[in-house]
């Protein structure tokens, strides 16, 4: 975050700098309670309604399916952004959600909830990437000003939790509904504040981001990256897929323990709160051992450490020991991230494409997480789904520490390009 004296001194262009950057955050803090909320209730709105657990799975699986549709869709005809516009369509968007969602008794109204959930998301990280290059005043300032955004959209990742274990035990109601949409309310003030902070011309001029190529040549260009960056790749697919259990039979955990009320929002929130403990640790773990290696190892300890949640019949201990795995992926996650930027910063020309198939690993990993986590749900129990994660990922990650090169230089291919 920025150094109070920034933000008290300095040059003018600066202050307004910070102000804009201190707007959106508050905005987005706002927006992802909204949609955290919004995925907690799903899925137990969705097996309320006569859905089982895996068919609960498939259709939460379908809002990435729609994610990675528009991916390629958006960035192939929305050829210019503008973070005004854009992010008063996510908001707008976001509003439709919970409406469409309480109102769905049939899949497809349900799958058409999915692609709305699917398209605001894109909308969202369209709209972050052109207010950050914009705002920013030096390329330097890029890191500092997604860093501002994201540490306050994980306050709102760790105040969701807590909201929605204070309102819903194990049944959603219709005043259950309104929560969300008044959190959307207060985001949506917060972007009339940033649309008077603005600068006039930034609502009428647009960020000429997406180059248009043809499709060989940008196929050429994902295959020649991905056979680079395969084994990174495939960790941050088992990273999404991890992310996406937790959120898939998280908040359908309570069914385990009648006796222990709210355990799902007490077991969201302890998957939730590490991330505000240890992201301040982060930097000489990397700086020592070397960003992927932290990543893998960390990684592994977390899976091995959710192991035994299928063994165990005390929610105590599952709580305790969900804990302890997040401790372990809260130092993942910035790892990882961290390694992405300095693949993205190498690319050169690739730039575009490194962010392209970096999110569409995030697509794959929630498609394939909730059909998993609700599979596992429901052929063998909610325990064992975490326990079967761990076995795998295990597995998959001694794999990977294998057969990952110690480095990985993109400069090289990025060459073959230019």
């Amino acid at each position: 975050m920025a150094p109070l004296h920034l933000v008290l001194s300095g040059s003018g262009q600066q202050k307004k700098s910070t102000r804009l950057v201190y707007t959106v955050a508050l905005m987005a803090f706002f927006w992802t309670i909204f949609d955290l909320i919004i995925s907690f209730i799903a899925p137990i709105l969705i097996t309320e309604r006569g859905f089982s657990n895996s068919q609960m799975g498939m259709i939460i699986a379908f809002s990435s399916i729609s994610g990675a549709f528009f991916d390629f869709i958006l960035a192939r005809l929305l050829r210019s952004t503008n973070y005004l516009k854009t992010f008063f369509l996510v908001l707008v968007i976001s509003f439709i959600l919970p409406f469409v969602l309480w109102t769905s008794h049939h899949i497809f109204v349900y799958l058409l909830a999915m692609a709305i959930w699917g398209l605001y998301y894109d909308l969202y990280t369209f709209a972050s990437y052109d207010f950050v290059s914009r705002n920013a005043l030096t390329e330097g300032q890029h890191a500092r000003d997604f860093g501002i955004i994201e540490l306050f959209r994980s306050l709102g990742g760790l105040v969701a939790p807590i909201i929605t274990t204070i309102l819903i035990v194990d049944k959603v109601y219709f005043g259950h509904m309104m929560w969300p949409l008044l959190f959307l309310i207060i985001a949506f003030g917060f972007y009339l504040l940033l649309l008077s902070f603005s600068p006039l011309h930034h609502f009428h001029s647009s960020d000429h981001r997406h180059k248009s190529v043809s499709i060989l040549t940008e196929v050429f260009r994902w295959n020649a990256l991905g056979k680079k960056l395969l084994p990174v790749l495939a960790f941050m697919i088992s990273i999404y897929i991890f992310d996406a259990t937790f959120w898939t039979v998280g908040p359908l955990f309570s069914e385990s323990f009648p006796d222990f009320k709210h355990f799902s929002g007490f077991l969201m929130i302890l998957y939730s709160l590490p991330s505000m403990l240890t992201a301040w640790k982060i930097e000489p773990l990397t700086r020592r051992f070397g960003k992927k290696k932290t990543a893998y190892i960390t990684f592994l300890l977390a899976n091995i450490l959710l192991i035994p949640i299928g063994f165990l019949s005390s929610p105590i201990l599952v709580l305790f020991f969900v804990f302890l795995s997040s401790v372990a992926t809260s130092i993942t996650w910035p790892s990882i991230e961290a390694a992405f930027a300095d693949y993205t910063s190498e690319a050169g020309k690739l730039q575009t494409e490194v962010e392209g198939i970096t999110d569409l690993t995030s697509n794959i990993g929630y498609i394939i997480g909730p059909i998993f986590a609700g599979f596992f749900s429901e052929k063998i129990s909610i325990s064992w789904s975490f326990g079967a994660l761990g076995f795998i990922n295990v597995f998959i990650i001694i794999l990977l520490l294998l057969v990952t090169p110690k480095q990985i230089k993109i400069a090289s291919l990025a060459n073959k390009f230019t």
